[in-house]
């Protein structure tokens, strides 16, 4: 990662946790004050905890599919949130613009949402599928996050994402464009869908689709160095349901398609491909 990068990035860390604590400290104050003159008990602090399970490629490209289990987590204490992948979404109904990781809102309009989060990524092990040995591990590693979303209307709303390798590990940096429309929404139910496109740095594509000249010999695959560009294409379909007030069951279905220089990869066995996941969660209000 360039120095440059590398630095506003750190103080964009910096920054994160000034503004996290501050929130954090004003929400307290505010929701004592309005505690104190309501007789409310303070609801300040949320929380949500489940478990999500998926089916999935084994590496994006890959022909063969693998089954997964994992639990999910958010906390929230005013506008700052520590949440795995998944759960903001179940504590704000799909409705909200929140990172997984540690995350706080920037910008909080009518039509407008930006938020920063900070987010571990696990990278890809080489032992994950048979296909990818030879190859190097792509590092874990952590990730600063920039997600906003502009309403067009009550249920049609444009987003989009930037993140990068905080800890230069060879993660690169990738962003996101997507459009998202709410199919139906009662008391207890919501149907969603929409699609996107993503990008990836010449280092992202190198980590996760390049193939290295000094490398290739040792592995099934010839030399790849791939440069920056699109990654792939998706469309999808989101249902949450509202078990109870507290137990909420969610479900996705997506498709995919590889595109550009990651599409070209001799790594890739299938440039498109479907996941689906399920979950059940609880969430404190």
């Amino acid at each position: 990662m360039p120095l440059l990068l590398r630095s506003l990035c750190l103080a964009a860390l910096s920054l994160l946790a000034i503004h996290a604590a501050q929130a954090a400290d004003q929400a307290a104050k505010d929701q004592s004050h309005e505690d104190a003159g309501n007789g409310k008990s303070s609801e300040g602090f949320n929380y949500v905890l489940g478990l999500r399970a998926a089916y999935q490629p084994e590496f994006m490209g890959a022909r063969d599919y693998k089954s997964s289990a994992r639990p999910i987590i958010s906390l929230q204490w005013g506008k700052f949130r520590l949440s795995s992948s998944g759960a903001s979404a179940v504590m704000g109904f799909g409705r909200e613009v929140q990172g997984s990781g540690a995350s706080t809102d920037l910008l909080s309009l009518d039509r407008i949402k930006l938020s920063l989060s900070l987010r571990f990524d696990g990278g890809r092990n080489s032992n994950d599928s048979p296909r990818l040995a030879g190859l190097p591990d792509v590092r874990r590693t952590l990730r600063a996050q920039l997600s906003s979303r502009y309403s067009l209307s009550d249920d049609l709303s444009l987003g989009a994402t930037w993140s990068s390798d905080l800890l230069g590990r060879g993660g690169g940096s990738v962003a996101g464009l997507g459009l998202g429309y709410r199919l139906y929404r009662d008391g207890k139910t919501e149907w969603t869908t929409g699609g996107g496109i993503g990008w990836g740095s010449q280092r992202y594509q190198q980590a996760y689709f390049g193939v290295a000249p000094e490398v290739a010999p040792r592995t099934l695959y010839s030399a790849y160095q791939p440069g920056s560009g699109l990654r792939d294409a998706f469309v999808g379909l989101g249902w949450t349901y509202a078990i109870t007030h507290h137990w909420i069951a969610f479900s996705s279905a997506s498709v995919g398609r590889l595109i550009g220089p990651s599409a070209d990869s001799p790594l890739v066995e299938r440039r498109s491909a479907g996941q689906i996941a399920f979950g059940l969660a609880y969430r404190s209000r």
